[in-house]
This record gives C-alpha cells, structure tokens and sequence, in this order.
C-alpha cells in the first residue's frame, strides 16, 4: 500500500524527484563527490507520480537508501565548497529529502505520538516521529545535523 505520511512527507517527495531531475546528475563537479544517480532510481521506484510514496517496500529494500545516506555523509567540505551555488543547493535539498525518506522508514509504519499529537496531526503522519526536526541527527559531510538545522541554519540562512 502507497501512503502519506502527513502531506508535508508527501511534498517533499515530490519536491526531491522534481528537483531531483532539474539538477546536473553529478552536482559537484570537484572530483565527482557525489553521485545522485542511485537517489534518483529510489525515487523512481518508490515514488509515484502523484507524490505517494511506497514505505512499506522503500523499508524492504532499503539499502540504496541506506548507501546514499551514507555517501551523504561522507562528502568532504572542501569538495563541497567547490561546487556552484546551484550544486551546493542540490545537494542540501536532495541530502534533506533523502534523511526524510529515511526516518520515516526507520519509524514505518509511523504510530501515534500521543493523544494531543493525535488531535493535531493524522496518525501516519510525520509529525508524530518525536522529535523528527529538532532532536534526531544525520551525519552530513562528517558532522551531525538535523533536519531543521539542515532547512533553516544551511539551506533558509545560505
């Protein structure tokens, strides 16, 4: 079964295969840092085209996912510094919706945060992963970050 979690989820799927597909397929050009390419065959695969996203397979399979996340984390800042404007923004868009899909999964499916966080949002949404923007971290080019830092300190801020 294809599922949103919360239509900010969905969104952002759908904001990761649009951009995704705008963007050179190798952003930094400094010594190919970064290949999206497996990123993209994730989306391909799990994402529709109205924006639904298949977790419960995406969570079957998860080791594309896994192994992007990984590289992500792996970029070395000064490699990073050596892109464009544009290919620093890709890879910060396309880092953030990658750690997206990938607590939703770590969390799928996705139970209820308690009774006034069930009033407020849908069960399955992602708003009901504790502490989901402002608590769980990712490594990012070898430090940790969260998503909201990764939003408003990096991607709002530069």
């Amino acid at each position: 079964m294809v599922q949103r979690p919360g239509t900010f989820a969905g969104f952002v799927a759908v904001l990761a295969a649009v951009f995704l597909f705008v963007t050179p397929a190798a952003p930094l050009r400094a010594a190919d840092t970064i290949d999206y390419r497996p990123f993209g065959d994730i989306l391909k695969k799990y994402v529709s085209k109205e924006g639904l996203v298949d977790y419960k397979s995406l969570k079957a399979n998860r080791g594309p996912l896994d192994d992007f996340v990984k590289t992500l984390a792996q970029v070395p800042t000064a490699e990073f510094r050596k892109g464009s404007t544009d290919e620093q923004i890709a890879f910060w868009i396309n880092a953030y919706n990658a750690l997206t899909l990938q607590v939703i999964i770590d969390h799928y499916p996705i139970q209820p945060g308690g009774f006034i966080s069930s009033l407020r949002f849908p069960d399955n949404s992602i708003r009901q992963i504790d502490g989901v923007w402002d608590k769980i971290t990712f490594r990012v080019m070898g430090r940790g970050m969260t998503l909201e830092e990764i939003e408003h300190e990096t991607l709002r801020k530069d």
